[in-house]
């Protein structure tokens, strides 16, 4: 090899690497990380055997990679990652794990094996044996349980129960329980992530609220609004300028020019390379940009078909 798997550079190098990708969902970087991790095993078996703290170390970066390419992996590789590297992405600040897993459950095109999915990921929660709360137990039973993962998640059903809670149920389990008190802000935000992810992951895909699918349409009235769920968001009439513009430029360039409300009640069509330009224009996480995403990923979608 041309370097040493020991060396404090490459370590320290990866180590930011891992980070920066993470932190800024960089797709392309992670799958090219994670070839070269995957070879990396491949190859240097042995020094991996004989080296199990580096091995621990690289199975770290390994995990990282393969977080930010989730939707891309094969759900027993979901499984896995779940069950034994989930800690670190619940204190991740930039990283969504909820909108990984949706991803992930878009491309299963059957509600069905979207639900199996999803008990696949939630039993995979609940065999994490990863503590989240050094130095102190959860009471389960009147028996003091390791602070894992899967124990909170015991815990948390037993107080909420196996249906889909509203975030007030939520908030009152974090707020109320005597679990957590005590515990530093560190670990209670962990929790309140692990929660959140693991209450979307209770809800099927086949019920009104939890189709994945989101897609900018026209309500009745002609208001633009996003369809998140099952239910309509409002969005900004920026966003609606914006759709009138695009269509009526490609009317004039000889296109076919956008519907009316009356006739057709979802936005027409336009093209994605247009809409990629304006992304730019409106903060990461807002309706807006998500509506754009979407139809983007959608018009993306057709013209491969052709």
């Amino acid at each position: 090899m041309a370097f040493s798997l020991k060396d404090n550079g490459i370590l320290s190098e990866l180590a930011g690497f891992c980070d920066l990708i993470l932190e800024q969902d960089r797709v392309g970087d992670a799958q090219q990380l994670l070839y070269i991790l995957e070879g990396f095993f491949k190859d240097q078996a042995a020094f991996f055997k004989n080296n199990p703290a580096l091995a621990r170390t690289y199975k770290e970066y390994l995990a990282k990679a393969k977080f930010v390419c989730l939707p891309n992996l094969e759900e027993k590789e979901i499984f896995d990652l779940l069950k034994n590297h989930l800690s670190f992405v619940l204190s991740a600040p930039a990283y969504d794990l909820a909108d990984k897993l949706r991803q992930k459950a878009l491309t299963i095109y059957d509600l069905e094996d979207r639900d199996k999915f999803k008990d696949g990921a939630k039993n995979a929660f609940l065999k994490n044996q990863e503590i989240i709360t050094p130095g102190r137990k959860v009471k389960i039973n009147n028996l003091d349980e390791e602070g894992t993962i899967g124990n909170w998640l015991k815990d948390y059903y037993m107080k909420v129960g196996l249906e889909p809670a509203d975030s007030l149920r939520q908030n009152q389990y974090l707020s109320n329980n005597p679990n957590l008190n005590g515990l530093n802000a560190a670990a209670k935000l962990k929790l309140k992530n692990l929660v959140s992810v693991f209450e979307k992951l209770k809800i099927s895909s086949a019920s009104k609220g939890g189709l994945e699918e989101s897609f900018p349409a026209l309500s009745p009235d002609g208001e633009m609004v996003m369809i998140s769920h099952g239910r309509p968001e409002k969005i900004s009439p920026d966003f609606r300028r914006l759709y009138d513009e695009v269509t009526a430029a490609k009317g004039k360039t000889g296109g076919k020019s956008a519907p009316t409300p009356e006739k057709q009640p979802v936005v027409p069509a336009v093209p994605a390379a247009e809409l990629e330009a304006e992304l730019k224009n409106y903060a990461p996480g807002s309706l807006e940009y998500k509506a754009l995403k979407e139809e983007i990923k959608r018009l993306r979608k057709s013209d491969a078909k052709k």
